[in-house]
């Protein structure tokens, strides 16, 4: 009996992988919409920003992306080629989990709370809002 309950798990894990590996995340899907021009994306320079912790599982397969190759190759052998009208962010609070070949395929843009307070930020957006 629990080797029957052993195995369905099983099979019910099995069943998650392959679907969870034959279907694209949410950059894949994006990428996919960008270069399909579904919506005349051809003709307008797209920007997709990942924002978050840069996590070194994930983030080493997009170093190919990341350098002049501009290709992201998923897991079942399929290339995409990066438009050029595609630019990548990564919007990190700091770069501790990040690897450094990852870093010197970014330009950074860095400001420390000393060069732009969260005074000046506060300050601006009411600014903007009159």
């Amino acid at each position: 009996m629990g080797w029957q309950k052993e195995n369905s798990l099983s099979r019910a894990n099995f069943n998650f992988i392959v679907i969870f590996l034959l279907s694209d995340g949410l950059f894949t899907h994006i990428l996919r919409k960008i270069i399909g021009n579904v919506r005349g994306e051809s003709n307008k320079r797209n920007w997709i920003i990942f924002d978050g912790d840069v996590d070194p599982d994930w983030v080493e397969n997009l170093n190919s992306v990341l350098d002049n190759n501009k290709l992201l190759t998923l897991p079942n052998g399929e290339r995409l080629s990066i438009p050029s009208n595609v630019r990548i962010m990564f919007e990190v609070q700091d770069l501790k989990f990040a690897t450094l070949a990852t870093v010197s395929r970014c330009g950074m843009v860095w400001f420390s709370e000393d060069t732009l307070t969260p005074e000046m930020i506060m300050q601006n957006y009411l600014l903007k809002l009159k």
